[in-house]
């Protein structure tokens, strides 16, 4: 049986019941973090562009966009909440995937769900189904796909969102697996955008593109149904290694958000650069520091952490959220707290900050 065929399978066939009471526990936190990440994004200026773009565009009043007067298709719902929900950076990851399995996947889910009046069980399962496929199917292609330059949250989180969004619609075994192959056309997005509000956009492309998959699906268009073995298939074209296919050997065995679980965020900056203000904090509780006297810090790191955090001097607030040197010097400045607020550009300019950095 390929991989398409047992992924839709587990897909179709997994239910509430099937899921252990930690698991529900932790999607539930998950869920509410996520929509408050996303409700604090919907204040910024990308968020308020994002519902402008939404609103010029039309369609149906169906689904809504968290914080926001704002409701749109579910399409553009799903667009919307991925792009402002990621806008600060501080939704949960998946260490394991390299990703924020969340972001991508509750977008899809809730938009979904709004069309056909989900129950809240309805919800919760469809997440957990989509969390799933997003970690599994991720960590079984990274680090690799993540170190050729590819954004694997929006790539692999497209995958997710459409897991999550088939569930909520009820689609057959045989509509899933040729929403493998329609997903498969649209999951992109690279790291080249890290630091830019293009990165939240591609994380909301995800969201959106699991929402379409879902629905043409519904509809009847058809696709390859083992679009990731086949010759120019997912695997191929990505140069994915052949053991890519042993991750659904362990789907819900355990769950991801489970074992080894989802990391909701401390700091509303890239979680590469969280170890290091885990020890600021560490050694500024322990220690009274003086920042303005430190001469040099020093901070080692692993290959993957210096790819991630490319922007040594920023010049704006969203390089700042991928700037080991900025970070740490705000985090010095506040006695190990690192907060939104320090995300503004009257602390690019400060003096203090550009001293400690």
């Amino acid at each position: 049986m390929s991989v398409t065929s047992i992924l839709s399978k587990w897909i179709t066939q997994t239910d509430y019941d099937d899921l252990p009471v930690a698991v529900c526990e932790k999607a539930k936190k998950s869920i509410l973090d996520t929509i408050g990440v996303t409700i604090a994004g919907a204040s910024t200026d990308i968020g308020i562009m994002i519902c402008d773009f939404i609103e010029s565009m039309g369609g149906n009043s169906q689904c809504r966009v968290f914080g926001t007067r704002h409701m749109t298709s579910a399409q553009l719902a799903a667009l919307a909440n991925g792009t402002i929900g990621h806008v600060l950076d501080f939704d949960d990851t998946s260490h394991r995937y390299i990703g924020h399995a969340s972001i991508s996947v509750l977008p899809a889910v809730m938009a979904t769900g709004e069309l056909v009046n989900a129950a809240g069980a309805e919800i919760l399962l469809a997440f957990v189904i989509g969390t799933e496929v997003a970690c599994k199917l991720g960590a079984s292609v990274t680090p690799k796909m993540y170190a050729d330059g590819w954004h694997s949250t929006s790539v692999i989180g497209a995958f997710g969102a459409f897991a999550g969004a088939a569930k909520i619609l009820q689609l057959s075994e045989a509509q899933v697996a040729h929403s493998f192959g329609i997903v498969t056309a649209q999951a992109s997005g690279i790291k080249g955008n890290f630091g830019t509000v293009t990165k939240p956009y591609q994380v909301g492309r995800s969201a959106e593109n699991g929402v379409v998959a879902a629905l043409l699906a519904q509809r009847g268009m058809k696709s390859s149904v083992d679009i990731f073995e086949k010759e120019f298939g997912f695997c191929q074209t990505y140069k994915l290694d052949e053991n890519f296919e042993s991750f659904i050997d362990n789907l819900g065995a355990p769950f991801d958000i489970d074992r080894p679980g989802f990391y909701l965020k401390e700091f509303p900056s890239c979680s590469s650069t969280h170890p290091a203000l885990n020890a600021v904090k560490a050694l500024t509780n322990a220690y009274k520091i003086d920042p303005l006297s430190i001469e040099t810090v020093d901070c080692a790191s692993t290959p993957l952490v210096v790819d991630s955090l490319p922007y040594s001097r920023p010049v704006d607030v969203h390089q700042a959220r991928f700037s080991m040197p900025f970070c740490l010097a705000r985090a010095l400045l506040n006695q190990g707290a690192l907060k939104p607020s320090d995300f503004s550009p009257q602390w690019l300019k400060d003096f203090k900050t550009r001293l400690v950095m």
